[in-house]
């Protein structure tokens, strides 16, 4: 079974947007790593990580389906805040970006009953509400516990929080 053309670019788009997304986290472990927040830092690699093969898994997904995946240019990372709640809080928006492009993909998807591509996303959609409550408790944590942020950062780093 074909990808309809606007699947095709909306899948396209969205592997776009996981590379973005994988920069976006590496751009702000860098900024961790100035910081002094290595536990953030590692915490923001392992996300950059996992962001990276959403991207591959899209792709593969793509060829998958008998079609070519489109390596758009990834947009520059703008210059991040050396403030770890704006750099989650820019994780967050990020997150939720790609939760709403993944929901109108999915709806593309089952209305032009293309289950194949729905079952695809089932997994990611459940990852972006694990995703999205994690930075959502760690942007509340942060930004309400200034003086712990040492101690959220280990934990963080531990892959704890």
């Amino acid at each position: 079974m074909q990808l309809p053309s606007d699947l095709l670019a909306a899948l396209n788009d969205e592997l776009t947007r996981e590379r973005f997304s994988a920069a976006l986290y590496l751009a702000a472990a860098g900024q961790f790593e100035n910081m002094n927040l290595s536990g953030f830092a590692k915490w923001a690699r392992k996300a950059s990580k996992e962001e990276t093969g959403h991207a591959q898994a899209f792709f593969d997904y793509i060829t998958d389906r008998n079609a070519a995946p489109v390596l758009a240019a990834v947009a520059a990372v703008p210059t991040l805040p050396a403030d770890a709640g704006a750099l989650f809080a820019a994780a967050l928006k990020q997150e939720q970006i790609v939760s709403e492009a993944l929901r109108k993909i999915n709806a593309l998807a089952l209305n032009g009953g293309d289950y194949f591509t729905v079952e695809f996303l089932r997994w990611f959609l459940k990852e972006q509400v694990k995703s999205e409550r994690e930075l959502t408790e760690i942007v509340a944590k942060v930004n309400a516990h200034p003086n712990e942020l040492l101690h959220i950062e280990h934990r963080l780093g531990k892959g704890k929080l």
